[in-house]
């Protein structure tokens, strides 16, 4: 079942893992190590050609670590690093189709990238940087043994602290490599720099009877307390979303999120252990509903729809402290247009879902959504994504700010370059350092084809 790999495009690169890499043609590069001033009130380019970054972490001012993708053939993966906002491309994951889909730092010098790459098949890998010093990335420990048919990966990681983080994703048991019916969730566990073996997800195999199972995001308070969300087919082979704790250093059992007929989950942020919250979306009646979840004093309440809008969902989420986080994704409006919201969560109470502003005025081509939400502190927060112009098909990024408690006039992102005709640009990842500034990235592209940039929203 590929349900889930349908869905996937919503929050990254076209096709993000069900299309295999291509050549679009040659063009200048930013070579390995080159390094490039970021602007603050435009965007820069930071990798090299035909190259899309997916995620980014800022652990604090003037740190970040972006990790992406090249689409020429045998480009690797890649991560780059910035310091006191100069960027350099650092290429430690060898070999054609390797991809870093998700990248998290507890500190500066100290960060994890995670994705896939070959190795006889597709693996789930990650790679760590140490003390300011990447190493290479490796087959997650664990992992060729449970993926049977060949097809595993790591969708999202997080750290707590130095040498402690958390990374989860899909692997294939060889029951149903063609249609992805094989797809099972797994996590896996760095403990003092020592990376465990990768397990099932506790309790996903009796809920996941039609496969398609993953996890799409954790999110992790301290070492040894996380929770990790996703999704899984039931035996009417329809989507349902789970959540589960890590406790202590140990997985507790997944739980079915009841919300209805289906349903998914994208994202989950933690504020402290036991106080989560997680957004995504599900089906009633034929028509898909955005929805939050909140967990506790480590207890997860009940599936509360987001009041405002009509069809929704949550693709992004972000918690300074239990019950103040901020979430985004898209709706349609009373003329059945897709619009790019946010909303708050203030004291426990989610607000009602609104258009970011100034996107609607931008969005004239009726298709926009928030794909990344990132929180500085309460109230201060960014956002980023994509709207479309009167052609209709090629997007435009877009970032956007809270600062006090209000959310500023969303802004174009201005690259630098034209996107041509069928030229397009979205922002993917954001990412606030602690109560200091934020950075987001993307991609755009071009007559010469992929490129990566970083902006401030």
């Amino acid at each position: 079942m590929r349900l889930g790999r349908r869905l996937l495009p919503l929050v990254g690169l076209i096709g993000l893992l069900g299309a295999t890499p291509v050549a679009i043609g040659a063009g200048g590069a930013v070579s390995r190590g080159t390094a490039v001033k970021a602007p603050r009130t435009a965007a820069a380019k930071i990798f090299g050609s035909r190259a899309a970054a997916e995620s980014i972490s800022c652990p604090s001012a003037g740190s970040c670590v972006a990790g992406g993708f090249g689409f020429a053939d045998g480009q690797p993966a890649f991560v780059a690093e910035a310091s006191n906002g100069v960027w350099r491309e650092v290429n430690t994951e060898p070999g054609a189709g390797a991809m870093v889909l998700s990248v998290s730092c507890s500190s500066a010098g100290d960060c994890v990238a995670g994705g896939s790459h070959y190795d006889g098949s597709r693996q789930a890998f990650v790679m760590e940087e140490s003390n300011g010093v990447w190493g290479t990335g490796i087959t997650v420990p664990g992992i060729a043994a449970l993926n049977v048919g060949g097809d595993a990966v790591v969708t999202s990681v997080s750290c707590s602290s130095s040498g402690n983080c958390t990374a989860g994703g899909w692997y294939n048991d060889g029951t149903g490599v063609d249609d992805g019916s094989g797809e099972q969730a797994f996590v896996v566990d760095e403990k003092n720099g020592v990376w465990g073996a990768a397990i099932e997800v506790p309790g996903s195999a009796a809920l996941n009877v039609s496969g398609g199972a993953t996890v799409v995001s954790v999110s992790c308070a301290t070492a040894g307390t996380c929770a990790a969300v996703g999704w899984y087919a039931d035996g009417s082979k329809h989507q349902q979303a789970f959540v589960v704790n890590e406790t202590g250093g140990v997985w507790g059992t997944a739980e079915k999120v009841d919300t209805g007929r289906s349903a998914v989950l994208w994202s989950v942020s933690c504020a402290g252990p036991g106080a989560c919250a997680a957004g995504g979306s599900y089906s009633r009646s034929g028509h898909r509903r955005g929805f939050v979840i909140d967990e506790r004093h480590g207890v997860w309440g009940d599936a509360t729809k987001l009041p405002g809008g009509g069809e929704a969902n949550v693709l992004s989420i972000s918690c300074t402290r239990a019950g103040t986080c901020a979430a985004g994704g898209y709706y349609t409006d009373s003329k059945g247009r897709e619009q790019a919201f946010v909303v708050n969560e203030r004291r426990g109470v989610w607000g009602t879902l609104k258009a970011v502003p100034g996107t609607r005025a931008l969005n004239t081509g009726h298709d926009a959504q928030v794909t990344s939400v990132s929180c500085s502190g309460p109230r201060n927060c960014a956002a980023g994504g994509y709207y479309t112009d009167r052609s209709a098909k090629p997007s435009k990024a877009f970032v956007a700010r809270e600062r006090n408690g209000v959310w500023r006039t969303a802004r174009k992102v201005r690259h630098g370059a034209s996107t041509g005709p069928g030229g397009s640009a979205r922002v993917t990842s954001v990412s606030c350092a602690r109560r200091g500034p934020c950075k987001a990235v993307g991609w755009y592209t071009d007559s010469v084809g992929y490129w990566s940039f970083v902006t401030s929203p």
